[in-house]
């Protein structure tokens, strides 16, 4: 009789670990859906980065070859000036100079709009940041430390200095030029 007993048991305990046995199954299925819409997901966004960095890249090839068009183009109408000036050359000098100085201004104008200030130092305090000193000279009258003179202007984008002006720089008189003159 015990076995007859045993029998209902084991039975009971097949359909128990049949049906846990179904559940893990489902449980696995679902988990298995999961991790492959979590895969799909991973990948799509792998392309989208991908995507995101060509185009990146793209863009920055595309402002390093073109990121001076708009200067350039602001250029072109100061070279037919210059052009025009030197065919008017042998008829007219007046004309020429004339040519030159609209050319110039044309020149100060394009500066100005891209925000580029002249640095034309004179009668100012020597400054190395924005100056380079070419010489120093004694000047009558001048103070130590003044730009005296401006050999080539110096020129500023916004904060950042594009060429520094050439300068000659005062300084003292020295000791034995006062005792020669004593």
């Amino acid at each position: 009789m015990l076995e007859d007993e045993s029998n209902p048991s084991e039975e009971a305990l097949s359909a128990t670990i049949s049906n846990e046995m179904v559940g893990l199954q489902k449980s696995l299925e679902e988990e298995k859906e999961k991790v492959d819409a979590h895969w799909q997901r991973l990948l799509r966004l792998q392309a989208e980065f991908e995507n995101a960095n060509r185009r990146a890249s793209k863009d920055l090839e595309n402002a390093h070859k073109y990121g001076v068009e708009k200067l350039l183009l602001e250029l072109l109408p100061i070279v037919d000036s210059l052009e025009r000036s030197l065919e008017a050359a042998p008829q007219d000098k007046d004309v020429l100079l004339e040519g030159v100085q609209l050319t110039l201004n044309l020149m100060h104008s394009l500066l100005d709009k891209f925000h580029v200030q002249t640095l034309n130092p004179i009668s100012q305090k020597f400054d190395p940041a924005f100056h380079e000193a070419m010489g120093m000279q004694e000047v009558e009258g001048v103070p130590p430390g003044m730009v005296v003179l401006v050999i080539q202007k110096g020129y500023q984008l916004h904060e950042r200095v594009l060429r520094p002006a050439r300068v000659m720089v005062s300084r003292a008189r020295t000791a034995q030029k006062v005792d020669e003159q004593a």
